[in-house]
Formats: structure tokens, sequence, C-alpha cells
């Protein structure tokens, strides 16, 4: 994708700031008295590294195999977790405080879930080669037909058609998303830290991940 040369660079301080964001909440989560996922917000600044590492070649923390090792662990986790939490919720004692609980427990297990997922995607991204640009400066002019001498090309990665797919599924839970955060119940009444703050960080980063993989696509 010929993209403007300064795009991943705007992508990748998002990113940073996204993880900034969310080591704030884990720091001031007490402080408020506010409740937040713990857990969840570890692998979100998890996720907003790795993928600044995959816009821009400056934030190189840790090698991809690396990177896809400890994503893969967390996504099997978050896996543990939606199915350990959907069983306690099936199992409890009194149907009035489960149904109580039910709202609460469901969004648990759907961000659990979408948790997994995001794990997924960005194990495939890391595996796939989805990298920073090979490319310098601004490639308008620079390509030819495939074949002839000279040609320019940016690094692409494999399994497009997967690729592809997991990029419509981003898009869907970006639009998703925004439409949960219009509806003023979204984000409850209770005392959650930034709870639309931190759904546009999310949305941010699926929209981030799905530019990643096309960018190295089209």
């Amino acid at each position: 994708m010929n993209a403007p040369a300064w795009l991943p660079d705007i992508l990748a301080a998002i990113m940073i700031a996204i993880a900034a964001f969310h080591l704030w909440r884990l720091s001031v989560a007490r402080t408020f008295a506010a409740r937040t996922d713990y857990e969840l917000d570890v692998l979100l600044i998890l996720l907003a590294l790795a993928n600044a590492g995959m816009l821009e070649h400056w934030i190189h923390l840790l090698t991809p195999g690396a990177w896809a090792t400890i994503l893969a662990v967390a996504g099997a986790w978050f896996v543990v977790r939606a199915v350990m939490r959907s069983r306690a919720a099936g199992a409890g004692a009194g149907a009035g405080a489960q149904a109580e609980a039910g709202p609460s427990v469901r969004s648990s297990v759907r961000s659990s879930a979408a948790a997994a997922a995001g794990c997924a995607v960005a194990v495939y991204m890391l595996l796939a080669g989805v990298a920073p640009s090979t490319l310098s400066g601004s490639t308008a002019g620079q390509y030819t037909m495939a074949g002839m001498p000279g040609m320019t090309v940016d690094s692409t990665v494999a399994w497009p058609t997967l690729g592809i797919a997991f990029s419509v599924l981003l898009a869907v839970y970006a639009v998703a998303g925004l439409d949960q955060i219009s509806r003023t119940d979204s984000v409850g009444s209770g005392a959650v830290l930034a709870p639309r703050t931190a759904a546009l960080c999310r949305i941010a980063l699926a929209v981030t991940m799905a530019y990643a993989i096309l960018a190295k696509l089209v």
C-alpha cells in the first residue's frame, strides 16, 4: 500500500499512547476506587507495543517470535477465562443473584473472547511477516510492471486470504464498538475507570491492526 510516509509514525505514536493510558489505569485504579480489568489492561499494553513494533523500526522491543509466544499464551489464558466465567455463571446458586450478575458476567465473557481473538490476530500478524516497511520515503512512481528490471516492491505477508479475513473481522469489531459507545447504557453507571476512553483505545487498536495487515497486502 502506497500510504503516506507519516501515517505509520502517527499510528505507532497512538499505540504508545494507548499503552501509556492502560498503564495509567493500572496505577491509579485503587487510588480512585474504580473498577478495571487488570488482566485485560495488561494485554492491551502488550498488544499496543507489539503493534507499534510492526509499524516502526524504532519501536523494536522483542523479536516477532517472542511477541508471538507471549501473545499466544495470553490468548490461551483468555480462552480459559471465558470458559471458566461462563461455567461459573451457569452454576450460580441463586436464580435472583444470577440474574442480577448476568449482564456483568456476559460482558466479562465477551471481553475475554474478544481479547483471545485479538491475540490470535496479533499472532498471525507476527508469524505472517507484518513488519515495518522495507521502503524509505515516498514510493510514488517507483512501481513498475512485475518482472521488470529495477522493480521496487515492499515486503508482503504469508497467508494473505487469512489476513483479509482478519482485517474484515477487525473492521466489524470497530464498527460494533462505535455503535456500543453511542448508546448511553453501553458504559454502565458503575465506577469504571474512563470507560469510553478505554473503548476508543480498543477500537483504535483494531483499526491499526487492520491497517498494518492491509498495508502489506495491497
